[in-house]
């Protein structure tokens, strides 16, 4: 998404800059930092224009499907006899959740539903650059 949206693949010397975001990228280690150097980029690039506004509220999307997918990624598991069709989150205080193939499949459509409406604004950012709104 950065890469199109500061450039694409035609910026520079002629080249293709990708290997750059993608270099800085591979390197941060948590999404949230990652959402923030997006954050930066944007905020600068598309001050004063609608696309702002909507940048906004998918940041605060990106945050929430960060954190749910998190959950889904780091937390710790387990199965019991008891609840044969469900799985056992069990958080840092010991508290215990029960989970089933629902709650991992609504976390999934919410988070793919996610990646279509940021690309979706990233094809509005690349037609406003391209047709001046937006200066890069």
């Amino acid at each position: 998404m950065i890469s199109a949206i500061v450039g694409g693949a035609t910026v520079g010397y002629g080249g293709n800059t990708d290997w750059i975001v993608h270099g800085v990228m591979g390197e941060v280690e948590t999404i949230r930092v990652r959402i923030k150097i997006v954050e930066t980029i944007l905020k600068r690039l598309l001050e004063n224009t609608d696309l702002h506004d909507e940048w906004s509220l998918l940041e605060a999307a990106l945050y929430k499907r960060a954190r749910e997918r998190n959950v889904a990624v780091h937390s710790e598991w387990a199965w019991s006899e008891d609840a044969p069709n469900a799985v056992l989150r069990i958080e840092r205080d010991g508290t215990k959740s029960l989970w089933v193939e629902r709650d991992f499949m609504d976390a999934f459509h919410r988070i793919k539903t996610l990646e279509h409406d940021l690309h979706a604004f990233l094809k509005k950012v690349c037609l406003a650059i391209e047709q001046g709104a937006v200066r890069v």
